[in-house]
């Protein structure tokens, strides 16, 4: 037989049953706090307090919601009997703070720092590759194996550093962003680097834009692309080719190949091996020009120097053959003139 038996109470109750059996298999009873019991659709009693697989009607935005009610993180899995090391498990980790939440998602190893806040993590990651946020309000767009921080120190010292997504990116300044690409670094404070592959900006307001193997390394210097071009003077400029140096202050380069720009607002426009070595000195472009005194130029042409101050040479002649040629006639006519000379009388 069945029987209920009831626990021990400190006073009588009474239960008031159903007046009919159950409209429909797996029917639960409940009850009021009178004791009044009735029949009732365990569905209903379960979708009116949960979220629903099948979705939720009349829900109360900012009452209703779904996560936790204490200082724990939530999480949201997939496949979660699948391998760690690939795309499984968990894919979205939402981590609470005293200050503004930390969101992580992509891989399951991506991660943010202990003590970090406000940090981002949108996506990507791979095993051993993974993406991380090391300081406060750092964000990492997707990729692989990127870096929004400087991973050492406090979580305060590198914070509003971006990366935007690539593999191999690291911003670890201040402020500093590293939209994409390959092996590139943003590390001076409020420095940039747009894309590319192995580009470094180092010091503050540095920018490279992109290209290969580029380097601005003075404050608020710029390369705006190209290969192996270096603007170490602070507002120094590069602007593309190969192989181009900007290394004094406000120095420039346009382009081109080998050229440098090595003093205080000096310039060359572009062309081949032209050199701007003096104190506001110009090569406009060409190949082999020389400027190499102050407020020198050289507008373009063939192996040309200006070296005098002030000095110009427009770029139509080759200034430094002519003056080869000078030398060369010079010594030739010192040499015709002493042939011509009769030979010196012989005593009898």
């Amino acid at each position: 037989y069945t029987a209920f038996k009831a626990q021990t109470q400190a006073a009588n109750i009474t239960y008031t049953l159903p007046a009919s059996a159950p409209a429909s298999n797996g029917d639960v009873m409940t009850a009021t706090t009178a004791g009044v019991m009735s029949w009732a659709d365990a569905d209903s009693i379960v979708t009116a307090n949960a979220w629903g697989l099948l979705g939720n009607a009349s829900t109360t935005p900012g009452t209703d919601f779904l996560g936790t009610t204490d200082n724990q993180a939530f999480e949201i899995r997939v496949n979660n009997a699948g391998a760690a090391t690939g795309g499984n498990q968990r894919v979205m980790r939402f981590e609470p703070n005293a200050t503004s939440a930390n969101i992580i998602g992509g891989f399951n190893g991506n991660s943010v720092t202990a003590g970090a806040v406000g940090a981002t993590i949108a996506g990507g990651g791979a095993n051993a590759n993974t993406n991380r946020v090391t300081d406060n309000y750092g964000v990492v767009g997707g990729g692989q194996n990127n870096r929004a921080g400087d991973n050492t120190g406090g979580t305060n010292d590198a914070s509003y550093s971006t990366v935007g997504g690539g593999q191999n990116n690291t911003a670890s300044g201040d402020a500093s962003t590293a939209g994409g690409g390959y092996t590139n670094m943003a590390s001076g404070a409020a420095s940039t680097v747009g894309g590319g592959s192995t580009n470094t900006a180092s010091a503050t307001y540095s920018t490279v834009g992109g290209g290969s193997t580029n380097t601005a390394s003075g404050g608020s210097s710029t390369v705006g692309g190209g290969e192996d071009n270096a603007a170490s003077g602070a507002a120094s400029t590069v602007g593309g080719g190969y192989d181009n140096t900007a290394s004094n202050n406000y120095s420039t380069v346009g382009g081109g190949y080998t050229n440098s720009a090595s003093q205080d607002y000096s310039t060359v426009g572009g062309g081949y091996s032209n050199s701007a070595s003096a104190y506001a000195s110009t090569v406009g472009g060409g190949y082999d020009n020389t400027a190499s005194n102050n407020y020198s130029t050289v507008g373009g042409g063939y192996t040309n120097s200006a070296s005098g101050y002030a000095s110009t040479v427009g770029g139509a002649g080759t200034t430094r053959l002519r003056m080869a040629l000078r030398r060369w006639r010079g010594a030739m006519e010192t040499r015709l003139r002493a042939i011509s000379q009769p030979p010196p009388a012989v005593a009898a």
